[in-house]
């Protein structure tokens, strides 16, 4: 009898729980709610966004396209204001709308700054004659703004459309960098006495001005035309690329809304430029999610977002006048079209802590950051003796396609480099600088490789040059070839 007692105690020790398997699982009588492909939340049924993300939506297209910001007080909200907080109206319009606004607010607005974006010439005498007509107090000012998005007739590119934009495999590049060390700068780099705090002011209004400002010129860079926009000489240089015409973006007044974009654009071939007729109708394919301060997030093609990365840490370095102690760190992480944006900028910011960490992965006294993370490699900007940087492995980048393309070397043959890699160092481990350097086991095979894939003399000899240099970090330029030749 107790033996008996004994089992049926174990059982149900073994099986707290059990009655509660038939509560849980029971078949829905309700469907699961329809969440927000944004920011998960709870939105209707026939609706694409939730109504906070269609507002930000909204409010994004009017920054893109506004050519001027007013900030206004108000004693009351009113929906004459995109933005409304703490008595500060906001309102991102077009030139020739602002007189009209500001009569339509005189009545219960105190005062306005109307401020040009992006412009310093903001001294239009016609308009300060037609605004200062409503008897409202009024100033007039100019503000920097990063502001650079893709867009056709005003209409912003979804990701997808972003995406197809690149060279090769249509996917999406997340960049995100900030400035190294700067609450060092800030504390040290300035003395203690009572100019301490304008010098501090001064560094801090000057590094916004980069973020602000002359990354919107960097962005525009990289750019692409629509195929009513590009002349004929410009297209034979260019690459012809299909967008996908259909995006659905939200849905008004119960009417489903689809972002129209050209069937054909265009990119001009790497090494070439629009003429100047061209570049006047020419559209940024970069998007500026955020930028101010000393950091910025960013989303455009991914090739392009890899040469962007490159292109602002040579304009940050050359705006510092090359100031050694002054330097910016990035990470990027590639996906794919569909991929949720808000997960790839936690990706992107993992990136960048590598490139933050990585002073702590050298044995050097002088700890500088300096570095980029991208294809899970993270590496200093520029070579440092044996160490090679991210500007040399991104120009035999280049180099290794060009091969592919002049047909002198196959795709397969460059595959081999990476399965030689994982080979010698391991799958998915991580490295110091010593083990890069020391260990060699794969030049025999890559010997052997070299010997029987290139034919052209010349050319396997280069290759065998620039490869032995460049294997430890072979991912990155492996990959790059490999996305880019799809």
């Amino acid at each position: 009898m107790n033996e008996k007692l004994n089992h049926n105690l174990e059982g149900n020790k073994k099986q707290k729980f059990v009655e509660n398997l038939e509560q849980l699982f029971l078949e829905d009588v309700e469907l699961p709610p329809k969440t927000c492909p944004v920011c998960a939340n709870p939105i209707k049924e026939d609706k694409i966004l939730c109504d906070n993300c269609n507002e930000h939506a909204e409010i994004g297209r009017k920054i893109a396209n506004a050519k001027y910001y007013i900030r206004s007080l108000s004693e009351e909200k009113s929906d004459k204001f995109d933005i409304f907080l703490f008595g500060v109206g906001y309102k991102f319009l077009k030139n020739e709308k602002v007189p009209s606004y500001i009569r339509s607010i005189s009545s219960f607005s105190k005062s306005a700054q109307i401020l040009k974006i992006n412009d310093t010439d903001f001294v239009n005498t016609e308009l300060i004659k037609k605004c200062s007509e409503t008897g409202i107090l009024l100033s007039f000012g100019f503000i920097f703004i990063a502001n650079t998005v893709p867009r056709h007739e005003e209409k912003i590119l979804s990701f997808t459309n972003i995406a197809e934009l690149s060279k090769g495999a249509n996917k999406l590049g997340i960049l995100k960098m900030d400035v190294d060390n700067l609450g060092k700068i800030f504390s040290g780099g300035t003395d203690k006495k009572s100019t301490g705090i304008a010098r501090i002011s001064t560094m801090s209004t000057m590094l916004d001005l980069y973020f602000s400002e002359i990354l919107n010129k960097v962005c525009e860079r990289h750019y692409f035309l629509d195929e009513a926009d590009i002349c004929e000489n410009c297209k034979n240089e260019a690459i012809e690329i299909k967008l996908s015409l259909e995006n659905e973006i939200g849905i008004e007044d119960e009417v489903r809304v689809v972002n129209e974009v050209p069937e054909i654009v265009y990119r001009m071939k790497d090494g070439k430029q629009a003429c100047d007729v061209c570049l006047e109708r020419k559209s940024p394919a970069i998007y500026v999610n955020y930028a101010g301060g000393d950091d910025l997030l960013i989303i455009g093609p991914w090739d392009l977002i890899i040469q962007l990365a490159k292109d602002i840490r040579e304009t940050f370095k050359a705006f510092t006048c090359r100031n050694p102690d002054i330097n910016i760190s990035a990470g990027i992480s590639i996906i794919n079209k569909k991929f949720p944006i808000g997960r790839a900028a936690l990706l992107a910011d993992k990136a960048l802590e590598k490139s933050k960490d990585h002073e702590e992965n050298v044995n050097s006294h002088e700890k500088k950051k300096d570095s980029i993370s991208v294809f899970g490699e993270t590496v200093y900007w520029e070579s440092r003796e044996d160490l090679k940087g991210f500007y040399e492995l991104l120009d035999f980048s280049t180099d290794l396609e060009k091969h592919i393309d002049n047909k002198e070397i196959s795709k397969s043959f460059v595959y081999s480099l990476l399965e030689m890699w994982n080979s010698t160092f391991g799958y998915d481990r991580e490295l110091n600088e010593k083990i890069r350097r020391e260990k060699k086991a794969y030049v025999p095979y890559l010997k052997y490789q070299l010997a029987r894939n290139v034919r052209d003399r010349k050319v396997r000899e280069d290759l065998d040059k620039k490869i032995l240099k460049n294997f430890p970090w072979i991912k990155i330029p492996v990959s790059w070839v490999s996305l880019r030749t799809r």
